[in-house]
C-alpha cells in the first residue's frame, strides 16, 4: 500500500517542476474501516493509494481483501458540481432506475465518492434501498474514487496501523473548497499524488481501473 507525503504542495503547484521535486512515496498510513459520525452504524472500507498504483493491485484489493464478488456490470457515474440540481421527479426516477439495475445485474457503482452533486444522489439511492430492504437483500456496492488531497477531515482517517474504524465527520459547513466523503458509499479509494486542494487527481487511475474491471470474467451472481 503506497501513498504520497502530504506536505508542501499547494493548489498553485499542481502542475510543473515544483510538484515533481516535492513528491515522495511512503507506505500508506490511511486505511481500514470508516464510520460516519452520528449518521447510523453503517461501516465502509477505505484506503489511501498512490496515483501510480496499478489497477491490477486495486482490483485484487477489492475482490480478495475487501471480499467483493466480481461484478457483472460497471455503472460509472461522473460529474460532481456542488451546485448540481435535479428536479424531484427526475431524482426519484434516477434513484429507482440506478438501484434496480445494480441489484438485478450484480453491478458495481463507481463515482467520485463525495457528498455533492450526482454522487450524493447515488449515495441517497443506496441509502433508500438499504432502508426499504430486508436483511436478506443483496448488497449494493458503491465505490467512491476520490482525490485524497481534496477531502475535508482526511486527517481523521490517518493512523500508521490503520483505523478500525475511523470516525469521520460529515462537516459540510467548514469544508470550504474541499469536499466531504459521502456517508452512503460502501468503499473508498482515495488517490494521492501529493497535492492539496486539487481535484481530478483520481481520473486517470479510475479510468484504468474501470477498463481492467470490464475485462474480467463476469461475477454471474
Amino acid at each position: 500500500r503506497i501513498h504520497h507525503v502530504d506536505d508542501s504542495i499547494k493548489p498553485e503547484n499542481c502542475l510543473g517542476e515544483t510538484w515533481a521535486r516535492h513528491r515522495q512515496e511512503v507506505p500508506t498510513d490511511a486505511y481500514g474501516d470508516i464510520r460516519f459520525g452520528d449518521l447510523g452504524q453503517k461501516i465502509g472500507k477505505y484506503v489511501r493509494v498512490s496515483s501510480d498504483t496499478s489497477p491490477e493491485l486495486l482490483y485484487q484489493l477489492l475482490t480478495e481483501q475487501w471480499k467483493l464478488p466480481p461484478p457483472n456490470l460497471i455503472i460509472s457515474v461522473t460529474g460532481g458540481a456542488k451546485n448540481f440540481y435535479m428536479k424531484p421527479h427526475l431524482t426519484a426516477l434516477f434513484r429507482r432506475g440506478l438501484i434496480k439495475v445494480a441489484q438485478t445485474t450484480g453491478a458495481w457503482i463507481i463515482t467520485g465518492g463525495t457528498h455533492a452533486g450526482v454522487m450524493k444522489h447515488v449515495g441517497q439511492a443506496v441509502r433508500d434501498y438499504i432502508l426499504s430492504s430486508d436483511s436478506m437483500a443483496g448488497q449494493i456496492v458503491a465505490i467512491g474514487v476520490a482525490t485524497w488531497g481534496a477531502i475535508h477531515n482526511r486527517r481523521t482517517l490517518v493512523h500508521p496501523e490503520g483505523r478500525f474504524p475511523a470516525h469521520y465527520s460529515l462537516d459540510m459547513q467548514s469544508q470550504g473548497n474541499l469536499s466531504c466523503l459521502d456517508n452512503n458509499h460502501s468503499h473508498f479509494l482515495l488517490v494521492d499524488d501529493g497535492t492539496h486542494g486539487c481535484y481530478g487527481v483520481e481520473v486517470e487511475l479510475r479510468s484504468r481501473l474501470e477498463r481492467l474491471i470490464s475485462q474480467q470474467p463476469l461475477g454471474n451472481r
